[in-house]
C-alpha cells in the first residue's frame, strides 16, 4: 500500500486507484520511467534523469505536460519527499501518454506519476556474496535509440 503519490502535480493518497483502466500505460505500455535514489531527502542525479526522460519522451512522441519542466520535475519530487517524511527512498517517476485510442493514440499529451518506496539502507550496499551471471541467447537486447530508455513496454 502506498502513502502519498503525485499524479500530474497533485499529491493524493495512493491507497485507492489513481489511474483509470483505460490508461494507455496500463494497456499498451505507452510511456517510460526513471528510478532515482533519494539520499538525505534529496533526489540524486536529477539532471541526468531529466535528460534521459525528455529524450525518451521525444522518441516516443509524448509531449511533456504543461506543468512539467526541469525545475518542476525536481520540485515535485522534493515536495513529495517532504510531505511523506522519507529521507532514504527509491523514487519512480513515470511519464505516460494520457490520450485515448486503441493501438494508435488519439493524442500525444503526457501525464506523470511520482511514487516513493522506503529504502532500508540510507546508502548503497554492495552484495558481498557476488552475482551469478548467465547469457540467454534466445532473447538478445536490441541495440537502437530506444534501448537505453526505461520504457513501460
Amino acid at each position: 500500500m502506498k502513502g502519498l503519490v503525485n499524479i500530474n502535480g497533485e499529491v493524493v493518497h495512493g491507497d485507492k486507484p489513481v489511474i483509470t483502466l483505460d490508461n494507455r500505460a496500463f494497456h499498451y505500455g505507452d510511456g517510460l520511467f526513471e528510478s532515482m535514489r533519494i539520499v538525505q531527502g534529496r533526489p540524486c542525479f536529477t539532471d541526468a534523469h531529466w535528460v534521459r526522460l525528455t529524450t525518451g519522451a521525444g522518441l516516443l512522441r509524448i509531449t511533456l505536460p504543461k506543468n512539467l519542466d526541469r525545475a518542476s520535475f525536481e520540485r515535485s519530487i522534493v515536495e513529495l519527499v517532504q510531505r511523506t517524511g522519507q529521507v532514504s527512498a527509491r523514487c519512480r517517476f513515470t511519464l505516460y501518454r494520457k490520450a485515448g485510442g486503441n493501438y494508435r493514440p488519439d493524442g500525444n499529451e503526457g501525464g506523470f506519476t511520482i511514487e516513493l518506496d522506503d529504502l532500508a539502507e540510507p546508502h548503497h550496499v554492495l552484495n558481498e556474496h557476488g552475482l551469478m551471471v548467465d547469457i540467454w541467447p534466445e532473447m538478445r537486447k536490441p541495440i537502437n535509440e530506444l534501448s537505453r530508455h526505461k520504457t513501460l513496454n
